[in-house]
């Protein structure tokens, strides 16, 4: 599922990103931190930060949360391998079913900015919010994931039922249908 609207400003482009939740639970937080790492080769990222992996990238959400997005990954596969590697450290679930992403890109971050300042109140101004960035917050009243992949490129996902009437708000932000 890839349909593209533009503006001038800015291009949307509809996605299906597999998207996998982690819990640690608080005695397995320190286990499935560590399990994560020894994964992808690093340390977790903290609340509102990101890390590229091999699977996609994993935002931190939370203490002992992380949401694992991959814009073209099998999200049952990607739930079943870190299931099998945290074990009873932490709950693991597919959402992939439940959000819609919606992939905004500018000719530049000032482009960006311009456009998400009508609907969204969190200070995307790159000293705050650099790329690599996530968020869960609300964009127009809506409850949304917000991942900075690049300076004038954000991922905005949204649970599915909203997924219309979040096209239409772009729409009326200025994001006509090419």
């Amino acid at each position: 599922m890839a349909e593209t609207v533009s503006s001038s400003a800015v291009t949307v482009t509809v996605t299906a990103p597999s998207l996998v939740a982690i819990a640690a639970s608080l005695p397995g937080r320190a286990r499935t931190e560590a399990a994560l790492a020894a994964r992808y080769g690093g340390p977790v990222p903290a609340t509102g930060r990101s890390l590229a992996t091999a699977d996609g990238r994993l935002a931190g959400t939370g203490a002992g949360r992380w949401l694992l997005i991959d814009a073209a990954g099998d999200g049952w596969r990607l739930e079943t391998a870190l299931q099998q590697a945290l074990g009873d450290a932490a709950l693991v679930t597919d959402q992939s079913d439940a959000r819609v992403g919606f992939v905004l890109e500018a000719a530049s971050a000032p482009a960006l900015l311009g456009f998400m300042e009508k609907a969204c109140a969190l200070d995307l101004d790159p000293a705050v919010f650099p790329p690599g960035s996530a968020a869960l917050t609300e964009v127009a009243g809506v409850g949304a994931l917000l991942l900075l992949e690049a300076p004038a490129r954000l991922l905005v996902a949204v649970p599915r039922s909203f997924a219309e009437s979040f096209a239409e708000l772009l729409a009326g932000m200025g994001a006509g249908r090419g």
